[in-house]
This record gives C-alpha cells, structure tokens and sequence, in this order.
C-alpha cells in the first residue's frame, strides 16, 4: 500500500474569507463603540444642563423671592401679555415666555457643555391670573449645543 500524503494548514481561500469576516466584526464593533460613546456625551450634556435649570428653580422657592421688578400684569387683556396666561394662552406648553427674571446670579457652566454657546433663562409666568394665594409658575430652560444642534431642557415648578 502506498501511503497518501495530506497537507495541513488553511488553503489561501480560507486565510482570506476569515480576514474579511474579521474585518466585518472589527468595522462593526467600531461602529457601535462610537454610537455609544456619541450617546454617552449626548446623555451628559443633558443631565448637566438638567442640573443647571433645577439650580436655578431652587432659587425662587417662593413667590417672595421673585424680584419685586416682576409683576403680574392684570391690565394687558391682549394676547401678547407677557405673562398673565389667562390672556396669552402661547404661554401654556412653551418652553420661554412669561417675564424673564434678570440680574440673577447665573450658574456657571462646566464641560462639556461650551459656556460661550450655553444660555440660561428663568420666566415668571402666572398661570392663573393675579391675585394674592394664586400660584406662580418658575421657569427655568438652558439652551445648549446638542449633537443635532440647539437643545433646550426646561425644568418648571409653581409657588406660592
């Protein structure tokens, strides 16, 4: 009997077909590590952003707080009252409006949010009208640069 010899080890087919699936999942683990990561800034940028606006609502715990500059405008039965929603109903759901309280000690804003691109602004709107007992409604929106463009977070509270 003449003995057969076998040869051992991987045909070049074979060497270049599990390259290219390696290839695949290394292109593809990439991929999701950067997707993540996007998501990770992303979700960063707006629990910083959340903070800074629930910050800036703590500072009106009441309506004696609220700058003696703010008033409720009982007269202006118009529309465009910038803060009676009883008369300017594009107040209800929006994310400004109202009288923004100025002069407030603004909180500093850290990375990775850019300080240059990052606004914040704080509105007095009343809900229902003026009148001693009613509740005021405080809100707080940080603007900032999101990963598909500008983001606003608003964060709002009533008082008494």
């Amino acid at each position: 009997m003449v003995a057969r010899q076998t040869d051992k080890g991987f045909t070049l087919v074979e060497l270049i077909i599990a390259l290219f699936v390696l290839t695949l999942f290394i292109t593809l683990f990439f991929q999701l590590f950067l997707s993540n990561e996007a998501q990770r800034v992303a979700i960063t940028r707006r629990a910083i952003a959340n903070d800074i606006a629930q910050t800036n609502l703590l500072k009106y715990p009441s309506q004696d707080d609220i700058p003696s500059s703010i008033t409720c405008n009982s007269t202006d039965t118009s529309g465009a009252n910038p803060n009676n929603e009883l008369y300017n109903t594009g107040l209800t759901g929006s994310d400004t409006g109202g009288t923004e309280i100025t002069g407030y000690h603004a909180e500093s804003i850290p990375a990775p949010l850019n300080s240059a691109t990052t606004q914040q602004h704080i509105y007095v709107i009343y809900p229902r009208g003026c009148g001693a007992q009613l509740p005021v409604e405080i809100r707080s929106a940080v603007t900032f640069d999101g990963p598909a463009g500008q983001e606003t977070v608003v964060r709002a509270a009533y008082v008494n």
